[in-house]
């Protein structure tokens, strides 16, 4: 979990269902398949479908879980090396 508490506005992609990426993550419920990662060029990209920037709310109980989040995604794509094989994600599977 990233957050205890809803957000006011966002976007996501239940109803718009992603495609090409690989799924990174789905929501609890697993309604909602909100990140996922694409290679782009020489590089890689990890999109979120949720607005995850909640980084100022001092009640949220899983902030750590944010931080600990972003920082493993920001490492990850900036290490080509430990770069996976992408499988692309397709929702009507």
């Amino acid at each position: 979990y990233f957050s205890d508490g809803g957000y006011s506005a966002f976007s996501d992609f239940h109803a718009i269902q992603p495609r090409g990426g690989m799924l990174l993550a789905a929501s609890a419920s697993g309604d909602e398949k909100p990140i996922l990662e694409y290679a782009l060029g020489k590089g890689r990209i990890i999109t979120s479908g949720w607005r995850l920037t909640c980084y100022s709310d001092p009640r949220n109980v899983f902030f750590r879980n944010l931080v600990q989040f972003t920082s493993n995604a920001l490492n990850y794509l900036q290490t080509p090396a430990a770069w996976v094989e992408l499988t692309p994600y397709d929702p009507n599977e």
